[in-house]
This record gives C-alpha cells, structure tokens and sequence, in this order.
C-alpha cells in the first residue's frame, strides 16, 4: 500500500486561506496574551513601588512665643510669632497655665476673627485662614494676669506644636 502525499487544502475543504487564518488567529491570541502577561507585571510593580515609597513628611511648624516688650500692666501678654510653616486658625488652640502651680488659666481657640478665651485673645489681622510664615498673634490679657511664670502650650488638631515656658514681667 502507497500512500500518496495531499495538498494542504484537501483537509481544509478545498481553501487554503482557512489554514492561514487559524494561523493568524493563533498568532493574534499569543500577542492578546503577552500584553496581558505585561499589564500584569506593570500592575505588580506598581503596587510594590506603592508599597515601598517613603512615608510622607508630616508638614511641621516652628512657632517662637516671646514675652511682649511693653511691661504686664498695659495688657500685653505674649506675642507668637510663626517662623515657618502654617496651621489653620481654626484647628489652634493656646493654652494657659500658671507654671508655679500648673492651674489652668485660660484656653483660647479661634471664633472666626480672633483667637480668645476668658482671659487672653489676639485679634487676627490676615486675609487667608493660615497663621503662617511671618504671621504674629499679640496676645493680650484681660487684666487679671500677674508678673510671673507661665506655661503657654500651642496646639493645633494634630498635636502640640510648642510647649514651653515663659517669664511675663
């Protein structure tokens, strides 16, 4: 028995442009899966660098509180100055306190146009919503301060900013 070598065409109904187009098709289908296959990578490595990326710094602010220069009696407390950064005037709060004992004298938060409490208060002389770089907040009392030492603590809605203490002469 011989067997007898067919064209390629017998088996495909007679056509040989169907040969070649399941061909294409198989070659349409690996490049479908290679730019899949890279999507995912791409995808992956996105997601590691995500992972990996340093943390974000947190913005941070340098306040200096110094006693005002005009003697207590004229009302002048304490003048904070900011040297950089900012802090929005509605997340700010001042506190306070004698340092001899640590009583609690007076909280101060922003009520739309001044930073007040019952015995200290700044009036806010600025345009934005920021006590920012260069900005100065002079505080005055209500009369009922004393030479002496205080602590004023300066907050904002992340933290305390400053804590320190100062001298009211």
């Amino acid at each position: 028995m011989q067997f007898r070598k067919l064209p390629r065409n017998v088996f495909s109904g007679g056509n040989s442009s169907n040969w070649n187009e399941s061909r294409s098709e198989q070659g349409f289908v690996e490049i479908i899966g290679e730019l899949l296959m890279l999507a995912i990578v791409v995808f992956v490595a996105s997601q590691i660098a995500l992972a990996l990326k340093p943390p974000e710094v947190e913005k941070y602010a340098d306040v200096l509180v110094k006693d005002a220069k005009e003697p207590l009696v004229t009302n002048q407390a304490f003048d904070v100055i900011m040297l950089a950064g900012n802090i929005r005037y509605s997340d700010l709060k001042v506190v306070l306190r004698n340092a001899t004992d640590g009583d609690l004298i007076d909280i101060a938060t922003y009520n739309g146009n001044q930073i007040a409490g019952n015995v200290i208060q700044a009036t806010i002389n600025d345009a934005d919503s920021y006590f920012s770089t260069g900005d100065v907040l002079r505080f005055t009392h209500s009369g009922v301060l004393q030479p002496g030492r205080y602590e004023i603590t300066i907050a904002n809605r992340k933290g305390i900013t400053v804590n320190l203490r100062i001298e009211l002469k």
